[in-house]
C-alpha cells in the first residue's frame, strides 16, 4: 500500500521552465499552439501575484452577494486556497480512474492535519493540501458491504 499526497501551490517558477522544455524547440507542436501557452502560463503568472491581496477577498465577498457564481473567483487568501483545493481534486480523482484502470484500490481521506502533513513532507510553505488517497490491492479479508446508490433516473434531470 501507498500513501498519495496531492497538494498543489499558485503557479510555481519551475511550471515555465517546464512549459519550456515542452513546448520549446525541437518540440512537435505548432509555433501558434507554443505561443498560446506561453501567452496564457504569462498571464497566470501575473494574476497571481495579486490574487492573494487581502482586499481582493473582501472585494469578492462583496460581490458574490450580488452574483453568488462570483465566490468561486480565486481572489484573497483564502478564494486562491479553495481555487487551489479544487483544482488538485480534479488530479486526484484522475489518479483514483488510473488506479483503478489497472487493478487498484484508492481510498481518498480527509480530515487530517494539513499543516502536520505539509511540515512532516518538507512542502514549500503556501501549499495546499486538500486529500490524501491511500493506494494499493485489497486485502482477502476485507469486508466489502453493498453500496446503495440511487438510480440513474433519480440522480440526473434531463432538460
Amino acid at each position: 500500500m501507498a500513501l498519495v499526497v496531492v497538494s498543489s501551490r499558485a503557479i510555481a517558477l519551475r511550471t515555465l521552465g517546464q512549459l519550456e522544455a515542452a513546448l520549446g524547440p525541437g518540440s512537435s507542436h505548432p509555433e501558434r499552439s507554443v505561443a498560446f501557452h506561453a501567452r496564457t502560463h504569462l498571464t497566470l503568472r501575473r494574476f497571481f501575484r495579486f490574487a492573494p491581496a487581502h482586499f481582493l477577498g473582501a472585494l469578492r465577498i462583496v460581490v458574490s452577494f450580488l452574483v453568488p457564481v462570483l465566490s468561486l473567483l480565486p481572489f484573497g487568501p483564502s478564494g486562491v486556497r479553495h481555487w487551489l483545493a479544487r483544482n488538485s481534486l480534479f488530479t486526484a480523482q484522475t489518479l483514483m480512474l488510473a488506479a483503478a484502470a489497472r487493478g487498484l484500490d484508492t481510498c481518498p481521506m480527509e480530515g487530517f492535519d494539513a499543516m502536520k502533513v505539509s511540515r512532516v513532507l518538507g512542502l514549500p510553505c503556501g501549499s495546499v493540501v486538500p486529500v490524501v488517497i491511500a493506494v494499493g490491492h485489497q486485502s482477502a479479508s476485507a469486508r466489502v458491504e453493498p453500496r446503495l446508490r440511487r438510480s440513474l433516473a433519480e440522480a440526473v434531470v434531463v432538460h
